[in-house]
């Protein structure tokens, strides 16, 4: 044992340099009761409070390959994306909006086709997801490792990308620590055209920190994990979220919330009441659309924007009201289709 402990603090210190060495990327915890997004390309159901931004700076690009930098015009023009990251005790997802595209390719294939690319920092070891439909053993495409995972693709102009991997899977992930991190790069390959322009390429790294020239393709960065910056997985929710999870009770002992608002398709109404009571979604105007009896306790209940008898209802504003024998509570929600 007196032999290990050396062993061991050295580990940690290493670990603790990686740690402490890179930019951070701060990763909150998601469950049922918050709502997991779906694998399907649509993002309406991630909420704001996991958005983790885009890129930022050159510090970002990974590699211009005109070996110039007359190709690049910047974020606002050439490429930018809004993303989001959650997890869970097992999973790691992902969602990503394209936002700026000047030459969008849509369609599977490597270096031909616009793509997000997930790097785990060995030689050859990625996840390409491609700005098209989704293809068992197509798109997404790994080369090293089968990951496991479950993926949704919007492709368009503007395509938008969901994918979820299994946590344990990723090589440089360190569960021990507090909190546990991953090494690895969120990133896209953006080829404008390379067919007729001559590699015309930005291959860019969410919160990468590229310190070599990145004209350089020698250099080969998406290869190297030094880049890539700290995935903390917080065993935290973010603040928003983690006020609606704990809504707080008035001094009747009654609460209501409902996120996301305004909402497509779907929202949940979480409760909280002493005693019994009913929940009911009404119009402004007073009819009542759906209603939920016997409620008790602290619960919450979905809303796909449907009345009593699954037709779905109109754009609009809708009142909930939650009763008990003393106590209404009410709030307003829109439905934005």
């Amino acid at each position: 044992m007196l032999q290990k402990a050396p062993l061991i603090m050295t580990m940690c210190l290493c670990l603790w340099t990686l740690a402490t060495s890179r930019d951070t990327l701060q990763v909150y915890k998601i469950d049922n009761t918050i709502g997991l997004p779906a694998m399907n390309g649509d993002l309406s159901d991630w909420q704001e409070a996991y958005a983790v931004g885009g890129f930022t700076d050159s510090q970002n690009i990974y590699y211009l390959g005109n070996h110039d930098w007359a190709s690049w015009e910047g974020f606002d023009v050439d490429y930018q994306a809004k993303i989001y990251l959650a997890h869970d005790g097992t999973y790691l997802y992902l969602g990503w909006q394209v936002l700026v595209d000047d030459i969008s390719l849509v369609g599977n294939g490597c270096c031909t086709h616009d793509c997000i690319r997930l790097s785990f920092g060995a030689k050859d070891d990625w996840l390409y997801l491609f700005n098209g439909p989704v293809i068992q053993d197509s798109n997404p495409r790994t080369l090293a490792y089968a990951y496991e995972y479950v993926a949704g693709t919007t492709p368009g102009p503007l395509p938008t990308y969901e994918i979820r991997i299994l946590k344990d899977d990723l090589p440089r992930y360190y569960p021990m620590v507090n909190p546990p991190f991953a090494l690895m790069s969120f990133g896209t390959e953006d080829y404008d055209d390379s067919l007729t322009t001559g590699m015309k390429a930005a291959f860019l790294g969410l919160r990468a920190v590229m310190t070599d020239d990145p004209l350089v393709s020698a250099t080969n960065p998406w290869d190297n994990s030094a880049f890539y910056p700290v995935v903390q997985f917080l065993d935290q929710y973010p603040d928003s979220v983690a006020a609606q999870k704990n809504p707080p009770q008035g001094p009747d002992g009654i609460s209501l919330t409902a996120a996301p608002n305004p909402f497509n398709p779907s929202t949940t109404i979480r409760y909280s009441l002493q005693g019994t009571g009913d929940l009911s979604i009404y119009t402004t105007e007073g009819s009542l659309i759906t209603s939920i009896k016997g409620c008790a306790g602290k619960d919450s209940y979905a809303w796909d924007g449907r009345d009593a008898k699954g037709n779905p209802v109109s754009t609009g504003m809708y009142l909930v009201l939650l009763r008990n024998a003393h106590t209404t509570k009410t709030t307003r929600i829109l439905l934005v289709r």
